[in-house]
């Protein structure tokens, strides 16, 4: 008769690797950094950088996939919207007749909005689509440019 010594740590390694297989099923079922667009369909963030210059604001987002008709931008007091819609390839025709061995590429409805500081002349605004980067330059309002007042020497 053999006596078996219990190990504490190889419970412990089984449990996590059934937790890592929990984690994994969640992840690989729900599509990647997803949110609720409000009636039930799914909104993803897009990532953005913003940065602002003494003359401009920047704001560059990644849309890969996405065609420069299927970006809608909007300024609404002082909030900065950007959405996407990128088609899901699965969906069309010719995606239904394929056997897919993989399909995690983003694709839906991606949004992002911000708060925007100060004072934008929306009118002058410019976007440019390249390589599937959204940049758009947002020039600041004459009145929000800083003065310069020139010192004159006193008689």
């Amino acid at each position: 008769m053999s006596i078996t010594r219990w190990d504490p740590f190889a419970e412990f390694n089984a449990m996590r690797n059934v937790m890592d297989r929990v984690l994994e099923e969640t992840f690989r079922r729900s599509p990647l950094w997803s949110g609720n667009g409000g009636d039930g369909e799914v909104v993803r963030p897009l990532p953005v950088d913003a940065y602002e210059t003494p003359e401009a604001l920047f704001v560059r987002a990644m849309v890969p996939g996405a065609t420069p008709d299927q970006v809608n931008i909007t300024f609404e007091q002082g909030t900065l919207t950007i959405r996407a819609h990128i088609p899901n390839p699965a969906e069309g025709q010719q995606g239904q007749e394929y056997h897919w061995l993989h399909h995690e590429l983003g694709h839906g409805d991606f949004s992002r909005s911000l708060t925007l500081p100060g004072a934008w002349d929306m009118d002058h605004a410019e976007a440019q689509f390249a390589h599937g980067i959204l940049t758009l330059r947002v020039p600041k309002a004459e009145a929000a440019k800083p003065l310069k007042i020139a010192v004159q020497m006193a008689q």
